[in-house]
């Protein structure tokens, strides 16, 4: 899968405060899921092909799931891992991408990441 790779080294929060109000193992809505997609469908080569794997949110500032799109040559490669950052202002989420990998093990760093964060 060709991706457009976009890796945020470090995000400083500066004087504003940045709090998760999804509750621990909960599922976020269909407009947050929107967003989301989004955000990762622009880093993709075919962003109309994508199909994503939302697992439970387990709280904090990064949510985990999953991406299959079609490469250019027009094939689904498998589901690979995206990371993105959750800010949360004033009850409106909005989410910043932190990496999106490729199938198997090229996004070691990004697998390993995600399993830190509590995700599988």
């Amino acid at each position: 899968m060709m991706f457009k790779k976009i890796i945020l080294a470090t995000i400083f929060v500066s004087g504003i405060p940045v709090l998760c109000s999804a509750a621990t193992g909960k599922q976020f809505s269909s407009q947050q899921k929107a967003s989301i997609e989004q955000v990762i469908r622009d880093q993709l080569s075919d962003p109309d092909s994508a199909k994503f794997k939302f697992p439970a949110f387990l709280g904090g500032q990064v949510y985990c799931g999953e991406v299959n799109a079609k490469n250019k040559m027009g094939g689904y490669n498998g589901f690979a891992p995206f990371q993105v950052f959750v800010l949360d202002r004033a009850g409106k989420s909005s989410f910043v991408v932190l990496g999106v990998g490729e199938p198997g093990s090229s996004s070691q760093a990004l697998r390993q990441s995600c399993a830190e964060a509590g995700y599988q």
